[in-house]
């Protein structure tokens, strides 16, 4: 009986964080692996907004686009490093960003 009210404990509480297993999240076509894993979750896997705002059109420049992904921007939980987020996923992203309907 513990071990069962343990798991419900576990199942429970990892549902109720508000977190998602990102690396599980493909990216929509045309958006890299390292969008998937790392931004999709707030995102959307389509860029198209979720918890935070869609990307879709983005209008910024790219190095606003880099600024807020390795420093961070208002209203985002974490910024990621070129080993979490690449420069060519980065920058195919923006560009793919800047592209989109």
């Amino acid at each position: 009986m513990i071990s069962k009210l343990m798991y419900l404990a576990f199942i429970l509480g990892g549902v109720s964080c508000g977190k998602s297993d990102s690396k599980n999240t493909p990216a929509a076509a045309g958006l890299s692996a390292g969008f998937g894993t790392n931004c999709s979750s707030c995102h959307g896997s389509a860029a198209t907004g979720g918890s935070a705002k869609s990307l879709k059109s983005y209008a910024g420049s790219q190095d606003a686009f880099t600024s807020a992904i390795r420093n961070g921007a208002s209203g985002m939980p974490q910024t990621f490093t070129t080993s979490q987020y690449s420069d060519a996923d980065l920058v195919a992203d923006y560009n793919f960003l800047k592209s989109a309907p």
